[in-house]
């Protein structure tokens, strides 16, 4: 999973595990159409657990499905995506980890 110019991404998060990070992105393009994404890394040596969800403040909002994310594999989680209208896109995303909620 690569990101683009398109997509504005904040830093990786490790709060609960300094092995997997995560991340929020806003993708928008020409037509001002955007989603959110939860970007999940695992830099582990063994598979986590994860699911989580996104939420935005033009109805991008979507649950992400419990999987299984192997070591050094990236996996995105994207929400479905929205026009913006006038309205600046913010979002949250929550990454659960191995049964322990984080929230961005």
């Amino acid at each position: 999973m690569d990101t683009r110019s398109n997509w504005v991404c904040g830093n990786h998060h490790h709060k609960v595990s300094v092995n997997v990070n995560f991340k929020k992105c806003i993708v928008i393009n020409d037509d001002l159409d955007a989603q959110a994404v939860l970007v999940v890394q695992n830099k582990a040596s063994v598979a986590v657990t994860i699911e989580g969800e996104t939420f935005t403040n033009f109805g991008g909002n979507e649950d992400c499905a419990v999987s299984t994310l192997n070591p050094g594999f990236t996996r995105g989680c994207f929400g479905p995506t929205r026009h913006l209208g006038g309205t600046g896109p913010m979002a949250e995303v929550r990454l659960n980890l191995n049964t322990v909620d984080d929230w961005l």
